[in-house]
């Protein structure tokens, strides 16, 4: 069977789709029209960059392959541990702590 990508765009959004399930790893899977946008990866909230969901009124959610996490408590030891979430090794480190 042939991998696809395929992009949507419906209801004032735009969907990225491999093999027919949410998935992109340059950007958010779902940006919305109000700013607000959603990393997605099979079809599972994740992003190890960064908030997984980034709300147009600022809110964010942080999640790693489908699980939500505290939002407060990462961000606070990112802070305190100078993570830096550029890097692989940033991203390794929150990945280690936090999935």
């Amino acid at each position: 069977m042939k991998e696809t990508i395929r992009t949507v765009e419906r209801h004032g959004r735009k969907e990225w789709y491999f093999n027919n399930k949410l998935y992109r790893t340059d950007g958010p899977a779902i940006e919305y029209s109000d700013g607000s946008n959603h990393w997605w990866l099979n079809d599972k909230r994740h992003r190890l960059d960064g908030p997984a969901i980034e709300w147009s009124n600022g809110e964010k959610q942080w999640w790693i392959n489908g699980k939500p996490l505290p939002t407060k408590e990462i961000e606070n030891w990112i802070e305190e541990n100078k993570i830096d979430l550029s890097t692989d090794e940033g991203k390794m480190a929150v990945k280690m702590m936090w999935s």
